[in-house]
């Protein structure tokens, strides 16, 4: 299963995820991968470093109470040295419009479908609130005018934006 990692102070705060396998137990021990070797280095002995996540339980309104693991405060160069860690990058997401320059006055960064969710039903009306498991996110080319890998999104089929790169 995929487990986001949160940040312990601030939960509202995605920093990835961890795929782990689905068990009861509330803590996870992780061996980190070694730190680069410095060039012209000596050894490439080094020690071998784990840390355990623990996984708690937080609400998020809208969506309910889920699973997720806390950072301990752990330094995101350290989560990046978890094998598997997938780091959240934020995305822009601009809405569907028939013209591109009114399209791109609502660019906005989530780093995640829950976030770009609870924005749209924040911010818009689209008649029914919209789901995370609805939304779809799918390549879909190269926009030489604005630079953008681009990925539709879509609501149940029907495009509501776009994207410069994937959202998990």
């Amino acid at each position: 299963m995929r487990l986001e990692v949160r940040c312990c102070c601030n939960p509202g705060k995605l920093l990835g995820w961890l795929d782990v396998p689905d068990t009861t137990s509330p803590t996870f021990r992780f061996f980190l991968q070694p730190p680069p070797v410095p060039r012209g280095s000596l050894t490439n002995c080094f020690r071998i470093e784990e840390v355990v996540l623990e996984i708690a339980y937080f609400y998020q309104k809208g969506v309910g109470e889920r699973k997720a693991f806390k950072d301990n405060g752990l330094s995101i160069e350290t989560l990046r040295r978890i094998p598997g860690f997938i780091e959240a990058k934020p995305v822009k997401f601009r809405h569907h419009r028939s013209m591109l320059d009114e399209a791109m006055k609502t660019v906005f960064e989530v780093v995640s479908r829950e976030e770009l969710v609870n924005r749209l039903n924040a911010t818009f009306s689209y008649g029914m609130p919209i789901r995370v498991e609805d939304i779809e996110v799918k390549p879909y080319g190269f926009d030489e005018r604005i630079g953008w890998e681009t990925y539709i999104v879509t609501d149940k089929g029907n495009a509501i934006g776009f994207t410069n790169g994937p959202l998990l």
